[in-house]
């Protein structure tokens, strides 16, 4: 005898779905006869839905960070149908309709250029208020030695080459991780050769990505270097938001990038978690919404440092991603707030080497003006 298809659950939770964030919506199948639906998370009781139909559809706020969600079914005489539970879920705020605009403002320009008017070396920065699309930049058309921010570059072009995120556990998945969570340049190089067949084909699939988003200004120029190396390079080396260039580093050819290019390409993929933006509407290789939400949920485990966190209260998300070399120091996100929801992409670069207490307290207070902005904003 041939077995058939496993049968489905009695209760089963559809979305959110397991190593993805969530900004509260929920799906769930329950049996034809249930009566109630209750849905709980970190010991709170986030919704309760009575004669649900098949189908249960709603929007709940959720504990911020990592939670299991559980949903319970009962009948007309409050006996339990079924559960279903779905862990490795990061919460995060429910998000308004945003902006594909991006307008310059003034005042908070003005700000922020007073935040970072005494740093000593270069410095650029990117910030928009992904909601209403205002927001600030200074010197963000200014090229800088990449370092390790296009690793994220190189797992948004990955999603565009897998039909879905990749399955718990396989080869994609450690990869990504590594490659973003802990930043590991051989992680990096082995996600490159899987899509791309080498590191120059995978490099080329990163600035391919890049040219479809319209962001130029950046090359991947192949893979990482790794073990000594590496070490040893590392110790060597109402308008438009405007992308000026006031001051351009030098420094060998490599990778490069911009805090514009940076800052566009991260908040493209908050959009896409959203079903929005640039890269959900690619022609050829689009991102969807889960594989936008799994990217954001492994960068908001990021080990790399804080700083756009460090001054911000302990219920914020931040997606990030920092790259750093001796003369540089890098740090670009998603930070996710009760008010409201905006990128910060910080470059800086220094001829002998960088200030990182100064570099992580330029991209903290940046940070943390955005957040009062928002806040006002909203």
């Amino acid at each position: 005898m041939i077995d058939g298809p496993p049968p489905k659950p009695a209760v089963e939770i559809v979305a959110p779905a397991a190593n993805e964030v969530s900004f509260g919506r929920v799906v769930v199948r329950v049996p034809r006869n249930a009566a109630r639906v209750r849905i709980s998370a970190s010991g709170r009781v986030l919704g309760v839905v009575r004669d649900p139909g098949r189908r249960v559809k709603l929007r709940v706020k959720l504990p911020r960070g990592d939670l299991a969600l559980r949903v319970a079914v009962f009948d007309r005489q409050g006996r339990k149908l079924g559960m279903a539970r779905v862990g490795h879920v990061y919460g995060l705020p429910q998000q308004r309709v945003s902006s594909s605009a991006r307008r310059l403002d003034r005042p908070l320009a003005r700000k922020l250029n007073g935040i970072v008017a005494s740093f000593d070396g270069a410095i650029a920065y990117y910030v928009q208020d992904l909601t209403s699309g205002r927001g600030a930049a200074r010197n963000a058309g200014v090229a800088f030695p990449a370092a390790s921010t296009l690793k994220l570059a190189i797992g948004i072009a990955a999603m565009r080459q897998f039909d879905g995120p990749p399955e718990p556990g396989s080869l994609a998945d450690i990869l990504i991780r590594r490659a973003l969570i802990y930043s590991d340049n051989e992680a990096a190089n082995a996600l490159e050769t899987l899509i791309g067949g080498s590191t120059t084909g995978g490099s080329a699939l990163v600035n391919a990505l890049m040219r479809d988003l319209g962001l130029t200004q950046t090359d991947m120029y192949g893979g990482y270097l790794t073990g000594g190396e590496g070490r040893r390079a590392r110790a060597a080396a109402a308008a438009f938001i405007p992308i000026a260039v006031r001051y351009q580093p030098t420094y060998p050819t490599g990778k490069r990038t911009t805090a514009a290019d940076l800052g566009r390409l991260t908040g493209a993929l908050h959009h896409a978690a959203l079903g929005r933006g640039p890269l959900a509407g690619l022609a050829n290789g689009r991102v969807s919404p889960r594989e936008a939400r799994y990217l954001l949920y492994v960068l908001l485990h990021s080990s790399d440092p804080g700083s756009l966190g460090d001054l911000l209260p302990a219920s914020a998300g931040v997606a990030q991603k920092s790259g750093w070399l001796a003369t540089v120091r890098h740090v670009n996100g998603v930070v996710y707030t009760s008010a409201g929801t905006f990128v910060a992409t910080v470059l800086t670069w220094h001829p002998r080497s960088v200030s990182v207490v100064a570099a992580h307290r330029a991209a903290a207070r940046l940070s943390l003006a955005m957040a009062r902005y928002v806040r006002r904003d909203s």
